[in-house]
């Protein structure tokens, strides 16, 4: 076994075990949420999996791990109270976590899994940002920022702000333009 492959052997082991640690943790965290030696346990776990996948460059683990603890870094300082529905997110990002590490191991590969983590971290993000159980519907989100498509044309498509666009708005823009660019007469 070479070096590297040993490495991702313990990182596996390490992250599982860790990752199951945390889960026990959490759901002792729902019984007591007022539990800040508790919650500051569960936070460094998830600080030692994300600095561990980062140095593997483990990018989807990465990005899922850094999310999810800053929900926990908000609980730790008092500025979140840790709800039944946060935990439910908190504990949807560790069944991913599981997944991926899952995939890891199964493909002995670094490249992302076929692991959608994009709707979690979106919920994690308006728990962060105190957006979480506003109200909206996810179906009323997505229609308030979408983007008329009868209104774009080549010619004012770098007025929109792609960068803040879902990828399957970015899809359908680019179709449009091609489209638009090949009814043009050459």
């Amino acid at each position: 076994m070479d070096e590297l492959q040993e490495i991702l052997e313990d990182f596996l082991v390490e992250a599982s075990e860790l990752i199951e640690q945390m889960d026990q943790d959490l759901v002792e965290l729902e019984n007591n949420p007022e539990d800040l030696e508790l919650l500051n346990s569960i936070f460094r776990v998830a600080h030692t999996v994300k600095g561990s996948s980062s140095f593997l460059t483990f990018d989807v683990l990465t990005e899922l791990t850094h999310h999810m603890e800053d929900v926990l870094n908000k609980a730790r300082k008092g500025e979140l109270q840790i709800t039944p529905d946060i935990m439910d997110v908190i504990l949807e990002s560790i069944d991913a976590m599981k997944a991926i590490l899952e995939y890891i191991r199964d493909y002995k590969s670094d490249e992302s899994p076929d692991i959608d983590i994009e709707p979690i971290v979106k919920k994690l993000d308006a728990i962060v940002n105190g957006n979480f159980g506003s109200g909206e519907t996810e179906m009323e989100e997505e229609k308030k920022s979408s983007v008329n498509l009868d209104e774009i044309s080549i010619e004012n498509v770098d007025e929109l702000d792609l960068d803040s666009l879902p990828s399957e708005e970015l899809d359908a823009i680019l179709n449009k333009l091609v489209e638009e660019v090949n009814k043009e007469p050459s």
